[in-house]
């Protein structure tokens, strides 16, 4: 009798905080999930990428496909021909730009002490017959030389030429010509980084 009387005290003080915490608490609902993506840089808030869906031509757009209206990617070959890699890298560029037509900027990466300077020309002609043929119309192709710290002029160039996204391949991480974790903290905008 002492152990029912008990349990359904032990009962009913559980249905009463549990009564009390239902009157408590209340369904919150989510918030509403923008498609545009932005970054916060400086005292600045920039559009970054945007969903295609959300564009004036939905009918045709992919829904959740992201569009960028300025891509970047960045070559560190030291060899006179284009590695692999480089060339994914610019593959993927070229097909995110002709599907959006946006702009493909190719920053073409070389030693400041000017070594190879005939292998540098021949990566830039390379890289602009490659585009062409792929159907980009809207890039160009920068030259940077630098002795060290690769990821912070990644960085400053991504943000100097206000790009959407940054394409580059993981050679360039492997080889140790950029540090992942400074490009994570000085490139402003999203990476894609291809095997």
């Amino acid at each position: 009798m002492l152990a029912t009387r008990h349990i359904s005290s032990l009962r009913n003080g559980f249905l009463n905080k549990q009564a009390s915490l239902s009157s408590r608490c209340r369904f919150v609902r989510p918030p509403r999930v923008s498609a545009a993506r932005y970054v916060l840089r400086g005292d600045r808030k920039r559009l970054i990428c945007q969903s295609s869906a959300t564009e004036g031509n939905s009918a045709e757009a992919e829904p959740g496909r992201l569009s960028c209206n300025h891509v970047m990617v960045t070559v560190f070959d030291v060899a006179d021909h284009l590695a692999e890699g480089s060339m994914q890298a610019l593959n993927t560029a070229a097909d995110l730009a002709s599907k959006d037509t946006s702009k493909v900027t190719v920053v073409v990466v070389g030693s400041k002490d000017g070594s190879n300077e005939n292998g540098m020309s021949q990566r830039i002609a390379g890289i602009n017959e490659f585009l062409i043929n792929r159907g980009c119309s809207n890039f160009e192709v920068l030259e940077k030389l630098s002795s060290e710290n690769h990821s912070a002029l990644i960085g400053d160039v991504a943000d100097d030429i206000d790009a959407d996204m940054v394409v580059m391949s993981t050679y360039s991480v492997h080889e140790h010509s950029v540090d992942a974790n400074l490009l994570a903290e000085f490139v402003p905008c999203p990476m894609l980084m291809l095997p």
